[in-house]
């Protein structure tokens, strides 16, 4: 039994705090502002040899769980945001790759992500 209270969580996923505002789309869905906790990461993770590339997570964030029910392979997260959803100057666009990961309390999904050109 998760030992966090919703004024904990809420605390963690504060904008003022921690947190900052993203357009979630599912896959074939239509988007909505959630919070996230978005690691940067330090560097690119793309590889291209002749014809061939591969790509790893180049980015990750942790999404509110209350704001965002399921998180799949092929979601896009815009970030930032402003509290319309519309993308602010410098925003990011970011697909989810791998298998996103909900956390033993359910509070939070783990998502890693590339940048999409």
């Amino acid at each position: 039994m998760p030992v966090e209270s919703a004024a904990d969580r809420a605390s963690f996923f504060s904008t003022s705090e921690f947190a900052e505002l993203a357009l979630f789309t599912p896959a074939g869905g239509s988007g909505s502002v959630c919070t996230i906790i978005y690691d940067r990461g330090q560097g690119q993770n793309r590889m291209a040899v002749g014809e061939a590339s591969a790509s790893g997570a180049e980015r990750s964030a942790w999404i509110n769980a209350d704001e965002v029910e399921a998180v799949v392979r092929g979601a896009r997260l815009v970030v930032p945001v402003d509290e319309n959803g519309d993308a602010l100057t410098g925003a990011e666009t970011l697909e989810v790759i791998g298998e996103p990961k909900l956390d033993d309390t359910g509070f939070m999904w783990a998502a890693d992500l590339v940048l999409v050109d």
